[in-house]
């Protein structure tokens, strides 16, 4: 700990006074670099000990973690109409506890361009990540995603996207995606995440609506999805249908964002192996992300979701997730302060066998956290974060599990 506040302290007096928003022959550079250190108490998300005898996952383990996370931006802009971005981003994760197992280098690697007529708007991107996954999944949902083991991945997003406007009031639109998701599989065998969550995912749709006001739009979009599972060992194909009905933008004088209601139709291909389980899944869906800015310092920020999520429990082919996640934000000069909490429930859609039980499984998940963080100069400032992390599943307690994490960090952005 007192070598990582050194190194902090080194690094914000090396920077020169003058430094700001670089620009080379017209290109926006912007260079950033991070430095965390935290301690989390129990770093694979498992279940507490029992008489001091691990209950699953080789029991409880916390662990001191320093993070190194430095990047590049990269935005040009060819005339008033064209914008094309760059960035590159890099996290050494370096643990105390078991650093053979855990010590990881993710990579980010994104492009992107941007198109801004009078009528007709467009963009397109694509991004790269190579990462190895905690003990939880990165693309979970408000508050925490489904438990997976660590094993590196490669995951690839190519989309687009174009909105023409009719007249002043109407707009529509049209935007598609492919995903790929590939885990590398290192741990081997028949357990290997590669054999249950290497997928390619193609989405495409429509989106229509009208301005309200010149900052609100209220809109109806419809799309189609086709997921395919790459391994033989999965048959959990299926193709997707999701209409949905928003309102997004300014929807007050101190609120702003999303509130978006819809339908989820999925049809799965035929399972060989268990002909009577069901191929269709009908649920309503909701997302909600909003910006409420009480006073001038102080802004309310909501997320919410429920939605249809691929699960990666065996046995079980899907589950619903419904949650919730409140924070608040406060300025006092170069200070800002934080706190949220939020609340996430699963719902698996069947009956898992886990030794002598069979039953349907259920995940509630709770997350509170605090942070805090001092602007030394317009490109230096160094913070603290707590978080609490915890699961109760109905099914089985090896499915439980409490987290705290506690950290310090230095940012340089320029």
């Amino acid at each position: 700990m007192t070598k990582t506040l050194r190194v902090l302290a080194v690094l914000l007096a090396a920077v020169p006074a003058s430094a700001g928003n670089i620009k080379l022959a017209g290109v926006a550079v912007n260079p950033y670099y991070g430095i965390e250190t935290r301690y989390e108490d129990n770093i694979y998300r498992v279940p507490k000990n029992i008489n001091n005898h691990a209950v699953s996952g080789g029991g409880v383990r916390g662990s001191w973690i320093l993070s190194n996370n430095l990047g590049l931006k990269l935005e040009a802009p060819i005339g008033e109409m064209h914008k094309v971005k760059a960035m590159y981003d890099a996290t050494f994760e370096n643990y105390k506890a078991q650093p053979r197992a855990n010590n990881a280098i993710n990579q980010k690697v994104g492009v992107g361009y941007e198109f801004k007529g009078s009528k007709l708007a467009a963009k397109l991107s694509d991004d790269y990540v190579n990462t190895q996954d905690p003990a939880f999944n990165p693309n979970g949902t408000v508050v925490n995603g489904s438990l997976v083991q660590r094993e590196r991945r490669w995951q690839n997003t190519l989309a687009g996207e174009a909105e023409y406007t009719l007249g002043d009031k109407f707009f529509a639109g049209v935007d598609a995606q492919t995903d790929r998701k590939q885990y590398l599989n290192r741990s081997g065998g028949a357990t290997s995440l590669a054999n249950t969550l290497n997928t390619s995912e193609v989405t495409f749709g429509v989106k229509g609506g009208y301005k309200v006001a010149p900052k609100t739009k209220v809109f109806l979009a419809v799309h189609r999805t086709l997921l395919h599972y790459t391994e033989e060992t999965r048959q959990d194909n299926h193709r997707d249908w999701d209409a949905d009905f928003g309102v997004e933008g300014k929807l007050a004088p101190k609120l702003k964002g999303l509130v978006q209601a819809g339908f989820n139709y999925v049809q799965f291909d035929k399972d060989g192996a268990n002909p009577t389980r069901a191929k269709i899944s009908r649920h309503f869906q909701t997302m909600v992300k909003l910006d409420y800015a009480v006073t001038e310092k102080g802004t309310f920020v909501l997320a919410a979701n429920r939605a249809t999520n691929d699960s990666s429990t065996t046995g079980s082919r899907y589950f619903v997730s419904a949650g919730t996640n409140l924070a608040y934000n406060h300025k006092l000069a170069k200070l800002s302060l934080g706190v949220n909490g939020g609340v996430q429930i699963d719902r698996y859609s069947d009956n898992i066998t886990q030794g002598t039980e069979t039953k349907t499984r259920r995940d509630d998940n709770y997350t509170l956290g605090a942070k805090t963080d001092y602007k030394i100069k317009e490109w230096a400032s160094v913070g603290a974060s707590y978080t609490h992390n915890a699961r109760f599943s109905t099914f089985s307690r090896q499915f439980n599990y409490r987290d705290n994490i506690t950290a310090l960090n230095a940012k340089l952005s320029f």
